[in-house]
């Protein structure tokens, strides 16, 4: 089986369900994020040595592709918000690595510069990559109505990835830099 099929040569491709539409429609684009998001995330799970953190995120990575189909699918014909229903549970596991995280951190009272360590700087990377994507289902959310548990996953993943990113130079003892004016 070829890997090109030559129908989106013409600018369109087909939505789960079998809707053609623009490849600038901002479904298209909400799916994009998220794949291009996930790439992101392997890419850091590629130089991370912490088997726990791999197994952690590798879950947050199938979780994106459960929200990148679901936003493929206008109709709902095959993502059901049934099937959304797990984010919740996941959602909460994201609070509870955060807070485990926070509890350890240094107390936050200034805005810090994003950097540190190579993989504190892929989370930081991530991070600003997540709001992209929350941005544009938000923008879905004004016109059609999305599913509250990707809503809350994916403003919950980006608090993840910043406290992760705080967590690992914490972690290599890299002391933060605090922006200012």
């Amino acid at each position: 089986m070829k890997i090109y099929t030559k129908k989106g040569d013409s600018g369109k491709t087909t939505l789960l369900g079998g809707i053609t539409v623009s490849k600038d429609n901002i479904r298209v684009g909400a799916y994009g994020n998220i794949d291009e998001l996930n790439s992101l995330i392997g890419n850091f799970v590629s130089n991370c040595a912490d088997k726990k953190l791999i197994d952690s995120i590798e879950k947050i990575q199938s979780n994106l592709f459960l929200i990148g189909s679901y936003l493929a699918d206008k109709n709902e014909d095959y993502i059901r918000p049934v099937n959304l229903k797990k984010l919740e549970k996941e959602t909460l596991t994201l609070e509870k690595q955060i807070d485990g995280w926070t509890k350890i951190l240094p107390k936050l009272t200034n805005f810090i510069l994003p950097g540190g360590t190579t993989l504190a700087s892929k989370a930081h990377i991530i991070r600003t990559n997540v709001r992209k994507c929350e941005r544009v289902i938000s923008k879905i959310n004004k016109t059609e109505r999305t599913n509250k548990n990707v809503m809350a996953y994916i403003n919950r993943l980006s608090d993840y990835f910043f406290v992760l990113a705080r967590y690992l130079n914490f972690k290599e003892g890299i002391e933060e830099k605090i922006w200012k004016m």
